[in-house]
């Protein structure tokens, strides 16, 4: 089959389709790079082009359809190629959508040389609400694990690298606009190091009762309380609406990072860790949100909250009283204070890994069968008969359903 073209098709009449980039990847070639090897259309106007990936017109977007579209069929994009190519060497295709509320891609579809449809991804699901969207989607092709380098400091001439699902971000943010916030320590753990003792921290808003780098002093409260009030812990001034930010002297990705502990306030005023209900902890990358975990309610209110990262935890510890801040937490750490019953369970929060923004998706799913399924076909007297899957042989006749 010889690839020709690649359409890709809003949710509905109603949705706006603005993409950054569009990519398709061919023995390690974009051949959607030039100008000279594509042409776009739509059913509103091609007004940006994707191969033009410095073209900062509309802040960058290379495509950009109505942001009020009331279209019959809905809006599309349509790439056509210079040549056709064997879908066998289809490495991947890459598409970099706007970060749009009004986006929505419902349908990715690769044709041939006459226009017959070679494969179709519908119902994609991938786009978010309120401006957050996914920053790439992979459709992964028959060569895909042929790619041979990966490169992500290019913005735009690089193929992603597998299952990079990651986000890349410098800070932490941890805000509570329901009461005091405060906790005892802050662990961003890269490598067996934690990488937040070299960072700094303020309150950004809500004032400072204790010092916001207590957080990340390497001094953790005792799993028992034994500790005085207001002993090692960062504390909030205002009772409502506060902010703390920790910046890290480096960017880190989820998918390189072990994970980030939160330890929550352990001293002797045992009662206040459920200030913890209302905690909203945010990644960012120099200001700007990358990832939101869950809000901590009421129901999770734990003595360690852990962020999960793409690689394992390695010098770990169970000790639930006297931490090691040079170990990360085991998951399985549970607290046996005789205040445990203050939190909701007395385990460790756990947070999965980010999924980010890529997304990935197999436009050639292979089909597989149990061995000794039987497969209707016709034998060498041209008689109907039922084969096991494992003794069929190249160019032998089989039954199939035209739908």
């Amino acid at each position: 089959m010889g690839l020709k073209y690649v359409k890709i098709t809003s949710k509905s009449s109603t949705s706006a389709l603005d993409l950054y980039q569009v990519q398709v990847w061919i023995n390690n070639v974009n051949v959607a790079k030039d100008l000279q090897t594509a042409t776009a259309s739509s059913t509103w106007a091609p007004s940006y082009s994707v191969h033009a990936p410095t073209n900062t017109t509309q802040n960058g977007i290379a495509w950009h359809s109505d942001q009020h579209p009331n279209n019959n069929p809905p809006e599309y994009y349509q790439l056509e190629l210079s040549q056709s190519y064997d879908t066998d060497d289809l490495q991947c295709i890459v598409i970099d959508p706007r970060y749009d509320p009004y986006l929505y891609i419902a349908i990715l579809e690769i044709y041939d040389e006459n226009y017959t449809l070679i494969r179709k991804a519908e119902d994609l699901s991938v786009i978010g609400t309120g401006g957050i969207s996914n920053k790439h989607i992979v459709f992964t092709g028959p060569a895909y694990n042929s790619i041979t380098t990966f490169d992500t400091t290019s913005p735009w001439n690089y193929i992603l690298p597998p299952k990079m699902l990651g986000v890349t971000f410098n800070q932490i943010e941890i805000a509570q606009n329901i009461n005091y916030l405060h906790f005892s320590e802050v662990q961003v753990w890269v490598n067996g190091v934690n990488i937040a003792l070299n960072g700094s921290a303020s309150f950004t808003s809500g004032g400072e009762y204790m010092n916001a780098n207590i957080a990340i002093n390497n001094v953790i409260n005792t799993g028992s309380f034994s500790g005085s009030s207001n002993s090692d812990i960062a504390h909030s001034s205002g009772s409502t609406n506060n902010t703390w930010l920790l910046t890290l002297d480096q960017s880190i990705n989820t998918n390189e990072m072990q994970c980030i502990v939160i330890y929550n306030r352990l001293d002797s005023m045992e009662s206040t860790v459920s200030r913890a209900n209302g905690w909203e902890i945010k990644l960012k990358d120099n200001g700007s949100v990358v990832h939101t975990y869950d809000t901590v309610t009421s129901s999770d209110i734990h003595f360690a909250y852990k962020l999960r990262g793409g690689q394992p935890d390695t010098n770990t510890s169970t000790e639930w009283d006297q931490f090691d801040p040079n170990k990360i937490i085991d998951d399985s750490t549970v607290n046996q204070s005789a205040y445990a019953s203050y939190f909701s369970s007395p385990g460790v929060k756990i947070y999965d890994k980010p999924d980010g923004l890529t997304k990935y998706i197999n436009l050639f799913p292979i089909v597989c069968f149990l061995e000794g399924t039987k497969i209707a076909c016709l034998n060498d007297n041209d008689e109907e008969c039922e084969i096991p899957i494992q003794k069929l042989k190249i160019g032998q006749f089989v039954k199939t359903v035209s739908n």
